[in-house]
């Protein structure tokens, strides 16, 4: 059987294979942990979940307009006004079904073969497929050794004739750095030089550690703004991850060409969601500011247990909610990779993590903090306990 050449080169995600195996091994009734997802283990709040019922209950169950409901797109321009200072009108915002799905339009409008993307390695594990899906070619700019930063060095050195754009995730999935003002101001600089698109995912802005705070490009340089697109969506800051909301906000032609591969492919958002995230950007952040302390207590709890190994290597993340570790000082001639590493501890020890293969880093692993903190502290010490048999 003949499939697209389009698929040639995509790959599983990574998360998603690995959850599935851990839910394989709950379904038989095996105590396993997981600290593979990215999601709050709070539940979504009443409030927002209740506008999502009222919206069931009065009907408002049918299409709405292709960009998302009017209401909303104004709302998230305030939103935008009020914590960035950026103006915004309805008709620079794109809802859609998540943030990835917004990022997926905008990419597919603008790049295609011959064109290359930038990414940060370690990157969020979807952007190389879904910029291998628009026929364009991903590469990779490596911080490993520069503690996870790009610098106006390390980018400028990937930009050829063909680069169409770079993509920024700050906080990080999966390394909770936070990019710094002038880390910020170098990749705006280099995007108004080269006259590049920049794509800036920015789902964790508000999962933040004291004293660190979020800079968006466009709060640091607006002359970029005809040429940067802001990424974001309710699934992390409002624990709405199954609701799949989330938008694209960008200058008024772009959005007006993702929108219409929009059209053409999923149609509007969830009607029920796009109420509930109304109810999301309307309400205070008292949820949110309720979250971080806990997440926070967990992270240093998390750190806490892995400092028994003296063999691990890891940067406290600043933002998100998960610990990259550098675990390559474990390996053996059995164990020689991440995914051999992450199958060895969920099937060994019952405990799901990421293979770091999966954000381009193959001597780490990836282990989510937002779980509750008992799963936390038996599944942090279930990894420390495989790491240190593997060392015995």
């Amino acid at each position: 059987m003949e499939f697209s050449e389009h698929l040639k080169h995509i790959e599983q995600s990574k998360t998603f294979k690995f959850f599935a195996l851990l839910k394989e091994k709950a379904d038989l009734g095996i105590d396993v942990v997981s600290l593979i997802t990215g999601e709050l283990d709070e539940p979504t709040p009443s409030n927002i979940a209740n506008a999502g019922i009222d919206a069931i209950k009065s009907g408002k169950t049918k299409y709405t307009v292709n960009n998302g409901i009017l209401e909303l797109r104004q709302a998230i321009c305030d939103s935008l006004k009020d914590n960035l200072d950026i103006e915004y009108i309805p008709e620079q915002i794109l809802v859609s079904n998540g943030g990835k799905h917004a990022l997926f339009n905008c990419l597919y409008s603008l790049c295609g073969h011959n064109d290359e993307v930038i990414i940060i390695s370690p990157y969020y594990a979807s952007y190389p497929d879904m910029i291998k899906l628009t026929g364009a070619t991903p590469i990779i700019v490596d911080t490993l050794q520069n503690n996870f930063v790009p610098n106006r060095q390390l980018l400028e050195s990937a930009i050829t004739k063909r680069t169409k754009a770079i993509i920024i995730n700050s906080p990080c999935n999966p390394t909770g750095v936070v990019y710094s003002e002038s880390t910020m101001r170098e990749i705006t600089d280099i995007v108004k030089q080269h006259s590049l698109w920049l794509f800036s995912d920015e789902i964790y802005d508000k999962i933040l550690y004291p004293p660190h705070t979020h800079h968006s490009p466009l709060s640091v340089d607006s002359e970029i703004s005809n040429r940067t697109v802001l990424l974001n969506s309710f699934s992390k800051t409002y624990a709405m991850t199954g609701w799949r909301i989330g938008y694209a906000a960008g200058p008024k032609e772009l959005i007006e060409k993702a929108a219409l591969v929009q059209s053409q492919t999923t149609s509007n958002a969830s009607s029920i969601s796009q109420y509930a995230a109304l109810e999301a950007l309307q309400s205070d952040d008292s949820f949110i500011e309720t979250v971080v302390p806990n997440l926070l207590a967990k992270r240093d709890k998390a750190i806490k247990i892995l400092s028994q190994l003296d063999k691990i290597k890891m940067e406290t993340p600043n933002g998100a909610f998960y610990l990259f570790i550098h675990i390559s000082n474990y390996f053996n001639s059995e164990i020689s990779d991440s995914t051999k590493m992450a199958l060895y501890l969920l099937n060994n020890h019952n405990v799901g993590v990421v293979p770091g293969s999966a954000f381009g880093a193959d001597d780490y692993i990836r282990l989510s903090f937002a779980p509750s903190m008992d799963k936390i502290e038996v599944g942090v010490q279930r990894i420390v306990g495989g790491l240190q048999k593997l060392q015995s």
